[in-house]
């Protein structure tokens, strides 16, 4: 598809820009609460994953296994959060869950640091060490 063919609203161009700042400011709180994580590697990825979440991928969330869902790999593990404020906006997690945000391993926490989790989306992060 070419640039000239995509045909963009200005309504659609501001429910992203807005989802994009609730995704930012989700990951500042929770890195906040948890005073652990690396928020500038959720903020620097907040348009890319509105755009990807909100517009273009299609998944069904009650059936992860269906081949025919859209896959989303995250790359950088450090942006968790911003994965998990995703989850929190699609209806996916409750706001409780999304502060989960584990620290010193907490084993009640839904959430893992760097974007597994134990919900049924399928997702992956890439190991951050060696």
């Amino acid at each position: 598809m070419y640039l000239s063919e995509i045909k963009e609203t200005k309504e659609q161009h501001e429910e992203l820009r807005q989802a994009a700042e609730r995704l930012r400011w989700h990951s500042l709180e929770i890195t906040s609460k948890a005073g652990s994580g690396h928020p500038t590697s959720s903020l620097s990825c907040a348009e890319i994953v509105s755009v990807l979440f909100f517009q273009e991928m299609q998944a069904d969330s009650s059936q992860p296994e269906n081949l025919r869902n859209d896959r989303f790999v995250l790359s950088k593990g450090h942006a968790a959060p911003v994965l998990w404020s995703v989850y929190y906006e699609a209806g996916l997690i409750d706001k409780d869950e999304l502060r989960s945000l584990p620290c010193s391993g907490d084993p009640e926490a839904l959430l893992e640091r760097h974007g597994i989790s134990h919900l049924k989306i399928e997702n992956a992060a890439a190991a951050l060490a060696a």
